[in-house]
């Protein structure tokens, strides 16, 4: 016993022998690091790759500069002035309004943050193929993954036309083929119809999982692509899609068009497709505008210098809304007051029930605030950060608006 107890302890110290004078002996691994190979194989891992995909999605309302899509989107018609404090205030997104942006001032952190999107989708796509799964669940992964890859392109496409495309992340050296915008058109509107006629993604999701890419949400994108595209000859299946998701009772109009842009009601009956943002929490601040929070949206396009009001809280005055587009709505037309704050009209109403409302009115004022995004008194509490950038307010990226 003592003689074989003896050879073990010798066969302990000389392995330990070979291995004390090597330079890792001491370096120990933590039991949470594990590589990626064989990382991504089961269900609840690749889930975790699904919410990275969606990640980026949430940093487009600040990417290297204060610039919102929608805001950005919109300044380039004639439905609003970008206003803030003068043209170099967000200097990019006047520019834009102006159709002057340059190869040094654009909007560089929507292209890398669309690509990171991209990227992300293309890693579920490759997990999924591979993984052990449920065909329905396979399936599933991959349809999903392709409408969120098409939600980024869609925003490449827009912006900048020609672009690099891939649909398999690359490898070294890197480099992907520019492909015409017409091109991307025909490849991202062809993955769609895949996924639509596949009938892989539900119609509508459970409320839990609010916010994950629909059959409704894909079928929006193809049409946006198709509109955007003027592509005539696609206009029947479009609306062949429109309908079958108006026929599905799944998704309904609100009685009060102003009620959905309401906290309360995120994700309501209207609502197609949201990107979630949420104040509970939120760590975005000064320095760290990319943190896991809520969304900038609502200090941007706040009324300026407000006072008195027993319903909004302030901003930074951007996104003033043109007094043709608030003119062009009837009076009875719920969209015109639903969406549009007329800050005259408000002022008046406060004053008939003794409030005194006062505003500012920075560049570009015109008394008109897009009143569907505007901070709500109470929209940022339970932020541990800055207030200005951890708001409650999703992005309503698809919702149905038939109304008079």
């Amino acid at each position: 016993m003592k003689k074989n107890i003896f050879v073990c302890l010798s066969l302990a110290a000389l392995a330990m022998g070979t291995v004390s004078c090597g330079d890792d002996f001491l370096t120990v691994e933590p039991s949470t690091k594990l590589g990626l190979d064989g990382y991504y194989v089961t269900q609840a891992r690749i889930d975790e790759a699904v919410t990275a995909a969606y990640d980026p999605m949430h940093w487009y309302d600040y990417f290297s500069g204060w610039c919102p899509l929608f805001l950005v989107s919109d300044a380039q018609g004639d439905d609003i002035y970008v206003g803030g404090g003068n043209e170099q205030d967000q200097a990019e997104i006047h520019l834009a309004s102006q159709y002057k942006l340059t190869s040094l001032m654009n909007f560089k952190g929507a292209w890398t943050t669309s690509y990171s999107g991209i990227n992300r989708s293309n890693l579920v796509i490759a997990d999924a193929e591979k993984a052990d799964l449920p065909e329905d669940v396979k399936k599933h992964y991959i349809a999903e993954s392709k409408v969120t890859r098409a939600f980024y392109y869609n925003q490449l496409w827009k912006f900048w036309g020609n672009v690099p495309y891939y649909d398999v992340n690359l490898t070294f050296p890197y480099i992907a083929e520019q492909k015409s915008a017409d091109e991307i058109y025909r490849l991202v509107t062809a993955d769609l119809k895949e996924v639509l006629d596949s009938k892989a993604l539900p119609m509508k999701e459970t409320a839990v999982r609010s916010g994950h890419a629909t059959w409704a949400f894909a079928a929006m994108l193809y049409a946006d692509f198709v509109m955007y595209q003027k592509d005539e000859a696609a206009y029947p299946q479009a609306l062949a899609y429109m309908k079958e998701i108006i026929n599905s009772g799944q998704y309904k109009l609100m009685n009060e068009f102003g009620a959905i842009w309401e906290q309360e009601n995120e994700w309501c009956d209207e609502s197609i497709f949201e990107i979630n943002y949420y104040a509970k929490g939120g760590i975005r601040d000064w320095g760290d505008a990319n943190k896991p929070g809520g969304t900038v949206v609502p200090a941007m396009i706040g009324v300026d210098g407000l006072s008195g009001s027993p319903d909004y809280v302030g901003g930074w005055g951007f996104c003033d809304v043109s007094k043709e587009v608030y003119d062009i709505y009837e009076e009875t037309d719920q969209r015109r007051d639903g969406g549009i704050l007329c800050m005259e009209k408000y002022i008046a109403d406060c004053a008939a029930r003794g409030i005194v409302v006062k505003y500012g009115g920075r560049y570009q004022n015109t008394g008109l605030f897009l009143r569907k995004y505007i901070g709500r008194i109470g929209g940022n509490d339970g932020a541990t950060k800055s207030g200005d950038l951890n708001w409650d307010n999703n992005q309503r990226i698809f919702v149905m608006l038939k109304r008079y």
